[in-house]
């Protein structure tokens, strides 16, 4: 049997006995706080690199309704899990969801595989992470203090000049003219105005703002909901895709044969014979 090169399990180690975690979030959450625990962790079990990214809208939604607990309640679960440490606090300033203690416990599993268990810095490197380098103080010979600042693991990568072209939205220019070629200027504005106003009344982060606008135009088009620009009151809230019933598309392919048939007799066109 060949050994697997996926970086998801099937199971994880579930220990019967409580411990400290599920202890203090059942005290402060209820039956909540317990379901949370267990159900991310079978999240992070099925997805790719045992994280969750939870800058993508629906990836969010979906997260809150696996576990079905409100919003403002899985905000404080995640609040109480960093402070015991098992979500890493600095991936969670970027909206990310990692577990060391759960990549720990399944290590075993890796062990069979021809790939590496993910790390942290593995995470970091694939979705564009430069986590802030902490420096410490330490003593000189000559009594003063010095700031001492280690060298992050993970390497910076050149980031392109990017500006802001709303509140809280930063694109390059090359981001932007892509937006403005895939999906013309004005919609480009209108979906940049609302990440704009999601972002700051959700307090949301994302990692690319280029990446979301599209991402939020292909959604809407796929739903047949492409927003119009506000200043255009010529066309409709929404273009509508419209599905063809099965009669009107016969309706139309009679439509054609009698248009054909038209033709042919009108320019004298002959039938050509079966092959030839």
């Amino acid at each position: 049997m060949s050994k697997r090169t996926k970086a998801t399990v099937d199971y994880f180690p579930h220990i019967i006995k409580k411990g400290k975690t599920i202890f203090i979030l059942e005290s402060k959450f209820g039956n909540d706080g317990y379901a949370f625990w267990f159900k991310l962790l079978e999240l992070l079990g099925d997805n790719e690199g045992h994280y969750i990214d939870c800058n993508d809208p629906s990836t969010w939604e979906y997260l809150l309704a696996y576990i079905r607990v409100n919003e403002e309640t899985v905000d404080k679960i995640i609040e109480v899990l960093i402070e015991l440490g098992n979500i890493d606090k600095e991936l969670w300033e970027h909206k990310i969801i990692f577990c060391q203690n759960f990549i720990d416990n399944i290590g075993d599993v890796y062990k069979r595989r021809i790939i590496e268990k993910p790390t942290k810095e593995a995470i970091c490197q694939q979705l564009g992470i430069v986590l802030t380098v902490k420096c410490i103080q330490l003593p000189t010979s000559n009594g003063i203090n010095v700031d001492i600042c280690p060298q992050s693991k993970v390497k910076e990568s050149k980031v392109k000049e990017r500006r802001e072209y709303a509140p809280s939205i930063l694109m390059t220019e090359e981001e932007y003219q892509k937006l403005i070629n895939e999906i013309g200027d004005p919609l480009t504005k209108e979906y940049i105005k609302d990440l704009s106003l999601y972002i700051q009344s959700k307090g949301k982060r994302y990692k690319s703002h280029y990446a979301t606008v599209l991402a939020w135009y292909r959604r809407d088009e796929k739903q047949g909901k492409v927003k119009r620009p506000q200043d255009d009151e010529s066309q409709p809230k929404y273009i509508p895709k419209t599905k063809l019933t099965p009669e009107q598309i016969k309706k139309n392919k009679v439509k054609i044969t009698e248009a054909l048939e038209k033709l042919k007799n009108k320019f004298d066109i002959p039938i050509k014979a079966k092959g030839g």
